[in-house]
């Protein structure tokens, strides 16, 4: 996402689809890695991105550590496939990450995006976990 260069200063960030039918997204997770080393100053994060396809694992570029500003993010109506591994990978960019929403967009929605919505459910609870045992690790190797 070569555009998030260009936002260093940026606090809020909204981009969403609202097209009917639902037209997939083409920001992927992966995405989340720009955003968090070029938006150091994000609190707050509404999109919708495709969450079925796990990037690689990775650091932030350049020795950057963690985004901590990020604490809410509204993923729309975004695919997701593996919660749990989704769940390590936002806790590792954005530790102080909080709330997860989703925006219902349509009175009726489909079996697919009630799965989504119960999957991203799941992703909300676990990212603070993760976070807990991270800090646990790095106070444990501080003491060795």
């Amino acid at each position: 996402m070569d555009a998030a260069q260009a936002w260093p200063c940026l606090e809020d960030l909204t981009l969403d689809s609202f097209s009917r039918p639902f037209t997939p997204p083409l920001l992927t997770i992966e995405s989340l890695y720009s955003l968090a080393q070029h938006c150091p100053r994000l609190r707050s994060l509404h999109l919708t991105l495709d969450a079925t396809t796990l990037p690689a694992p990775r650091s932030l570029a350049n020795g950057l550590g963690p985004q901590r500003k990020l604490t809410t993010m509204c993923i729309a109506q975004s695919a997701i496939s593996q919660p749990r591994a989704i769940a390590r990978l936002l806790s590792d960019i954005f530790p102080n990450l909080r709330v997860i929403s989703q925006a219902q967009y349509f009175d009726d929605p489909s079996a697919e995006m009630q799965a989504n919505y119960a999957r991203w459910k799941e992703v909300e609870g676990l990212v603070p976990e993760f976070v807990a045992v991270r800090e646990e690790e790095r106070a444990r190797a501080q003491l060795i």
